[in-house]
C-alpha cells in the first residue's frame, strides 16, 4: 500500500513520514508529491509551486497530482498538509474562531481549514485523504517530544523549538539538508507508536492526525 504526501514544506514531509512509520510504512510506501526534488519539467507547470501554502492550494485546485497517484493501483491515500499560523495572510477567506478562552479552538480551526481543502478538491478523494493540519506550525507538533505538555497554543512554536533543540545540541551537523534534520533527528521518536500516541495527548491537532490513522493500524 502507497501513501502520497502533499505539504507546505520538505521538514513538513519529513515529519509526516515518521508518524507513518509508526503505523507500519517504511520508505518505499511513502512518496513525495509537493514538494519533491526540483524537477525542470516541473517548473514550466502553471501550476508549480516548490513547497509553499500555495504550492497545496494548487495542487487541490488543479487536482493533477491526485489523478496521477490515484491513476496507479497501490497508490490507496494522500495526507495533505497545511500549517495554520499565517493562513489569514494568504487567499484563504477564513475566519478564524475565537481563540481566547476556548477549548475548541484547534478542532474548531481544523475543521474549517478541512472544509476548505474539500471546497478546493470539489468534494472528490475524500474517502482517501487524511488531514495533517498542523495549529499553529509542524514545530508545535515536534515540541511535544520535548516539552510534553501542551504545545497547542504555544506562541511562537517555531522559535520556541529551535530554543529547546539549542539547549539539547540537537543540531543539523552530519545532515544533508532540512528535511534529513527534521526526520533523522528532531522528530525520530514519533516512529514509535507507543511514544506517538503519547506525545499525541499533547497537542490536539497532532492528536487528530493521529486518531485519523488508527485504521491503518494492522491489529
Amino acid at each position: 500500500m502507497q501513501i502520497g504526501i502533499i505539504a507546505e514544506g520538505r521538514e513538513d514531509q519529513a515529519v509526516i513520514k515518521n508518524i507513518l512509520r509508526a503505523f507500519g510504512f517504511d520508505s518505499s510506501d511513502i512518496q513525495d508529491i509537493r514538494p519533491k526534488l526540483l524537477d525542470e519539467t516541473d517548473k514550466n507547470h502553471p501550476n508549480y509551486s516548490i513547497g509553499t501554502f500555495q504550492g497545496v492550494k494548487n495542487a487541490c485546485l488543479s487536482k493533477i497530482d491526485f489523478e496521477s497517484f490515484f491513476d496507479i493501483l497501490d497508490n490507496q491515500y494522500l495526507v495533505i498538509h497545511l500549517d495554520t499560523a499565517e493562513i489569514d495572510r494568504q487567499d484563504f477567506p477564513l475566519t478564524r474562531p475565537s481563540k481566547q478562552d476556548n477549548p475548541a479552538y484547534c478542532t474548531e480551526l481544523r475543521t474549517l481549514v478541512i472544509e476548505k481543502i474539500n471546497e478546493w478538491l470539489e468534494g472528490k478523494y475524500t474517502e482517501k485523504l487524511f488531514y495533517a493540519i498542523c495549529i499553529e506550525e509542524i514545530e508545535a507538533w515536534c515540541l511535544t517530544i520535548y516539552l510534553q505538555k501542551d504545545t497547542a497554543v504555544s506562541a511562537d512554536p517555531k522559535r520556541k523549538l529551535g530554543e529547546v533543540l539549542a539547549k539539547k545540541n540537537i543540531n543539523d551537523k552530519k545532515c544533508r539538508d532540512i528535511s534529513d534534520y527534521f526526520e533523522n533527528k528532531v522528530s525520530k521518536e514519533f516512529r514509535k507508536f507507543k511514544l506517538l500516541r503519547k506525545y499525541a495527548e499533547y497537542n490536539l491537532s497532532l492528536k487528530a492526525f493521529v486518531e485519523s490513522l488508527e485504521k491503518l493500524k494492522t491489529p
